[in-house]
């Protein structure tokens, strides 16, 4: 007589799991994370509590930049760290450490140093000031990006993705050290508070503003143009075929090389409009808020040109209940940011499509069969 082997249901061994094993396991994975970033974080948050907590004991003044600089780069820099840990495909690093760095610091600088100086020039107030804005800066990260990737050939779109996060987060950490110094002047003297405030505000929309933006752009413009306008002439020089053809993976495999190719560089085009639009979006909600809900009162009572006047000089009134206003703001921020984030979840649904193919391309056909994965037919 055979014995009945009881096996145990999935539904327990889960059960068997739910108690202290998960909850040692959570906290390991806490305390010793398996990804640098985390750490990264925690201790600079940390320090950056502790550097406010002395100096507001101590009226310390020298201890200012430090509570501007750690408060400045703590989340650029950890999310600077999120997008250099997935620099792999299939094992194999995109980008280099170095050009990261180089890309963050260079890049962020220089689109920032570019940026200044162009909208002191160019931008005015008038009504397309923020479409302006968001033009320029974003025209000057991406030519500091190109700059600082002149010389790489085989750029791949993830390696695009990674560099563009890069500049974004440099600039967007030197921008908030600017904003957090100039928030701390204030008419009473130097406000602590005010300093704080301002830092903690921009570190919370820190991961969803400047590095995605210039991300989903670069990723773009490297599928368009796989190698630096440096390597193309070396290798031009040399006889060689350089590789400026675009990522044609990413588009239809069907369709011609030559529309695939102004596909590509048209793709590149619109994405970088389209961040410009959510940057400037970004930076003028409050008067996109302000416009909406000044705009019933306006038709009522036919003053549109000095509802135009207003948002050209930003002196909009708030009307009604200042609760409405903050909850447009509120869900307007909102919908920029879930648009940011739809492109760069776009971005990388098509990365992940592209190295699956390349993955695909690169295994062997197993035999018997043919190269599309099917079985010879039998002549009759």
């Amino acid at each position: 007589m055979v014995a009945a082997v009881v096996t145990q249901p999935p539904s327990v061994r889960l059960t068997a799991l739910t108690g202290r094993q998960i909850l040692r396991r959570g906290l390991n994975r806490l305390v010793n994370p398996r990804f640098l970033w985390p750490r990264v974080f925690r201790i600079g948050l940390m320090m950056w509590g502790a550097a406010v907590l002395v100096t507001q004991l101590t009226r310390d003044l020298t201890l200012v930049p430090a509570v501007i600089l750690i408060g400045s780069f703590l989340v650029p820099v950890t999310c600077l760290i999120v997008a250099w840990e997935h620099r792999f495909a299939g094992g194999v690093p995109q980008v280099s450490t170095t050009m990261v760095v180089r890309a963050a610091t260079v890049g962020g600088l220089g689109g920032l140093l570019a940026a200044a100086a162009l909208e002191q020039l160019v931008v005015h107030q008038n009504l397309g000031m923020y479409y302006e804005v968001g033009l320029i800066e974003e025209a000057a990260k991406l030519a500091a990006l190109l700059w600082c990737a002149r010389m790489l050939t085989g750029r791949t779109v993830r390696g695009g993705l990674v560099l563009g996060a890069s500049v974004g987060f440099g600039f967007a950490a030197l921008e908030s050290a600017g904003y957090a110094f100039n928030a701390m002047l204030t008419p009473q003297g130097l406000s602590l508070a005010s300093l704080v405030d301002t830092e903690v505000l921009r570190a919370v929309l820190a991961p969803f503003g400047h590095g995605v933006w210039t991300a989903v752009a670069a990723a773009a413009w490297f599928a368009a143009y796989p190698s630096g306008w440096v390597a193309v002439r070396r290798s031009r020089r040399r006889g060689a075929v350089p590789t400026s053809s675009p990522d044609l993976t990413l588009l239809r495999a069907e369709a011609p090389a030559a529309p695939r190719r102004r596909s590509a560089r048209l793709v590149a085009v619109a994405a970088f409009l389209l961040v410009a639009m959510l940057h400037a979006a970004f930076d003028g909600i409050n008067g996109i808020v302000l416009t909406v809900l000044n705009l019933p009162h306006a038709l009522r009572t036919g003053s549109l040109s000095q509802l135009w006047s207003g948002l050209a000089q930003g002196d909009l009134p708030v009307p009604g209940s200042t609760l409405a206003y903050h909850v447009a703001y509120d869900v307007g921020l909102t919908v920029v940011i879930l648009l940011g984030l739809s492109a760069l979840f776009v971005a990388r649904q098509a990365i992940r499509r592209r190295e699956a193919a390349t993955t695909r391309s690169a295994l062997p056909t197993p035999p018997g069969l043919i190269a599309d994965g099917t079985r010879p037919q039998k002549e009759l």
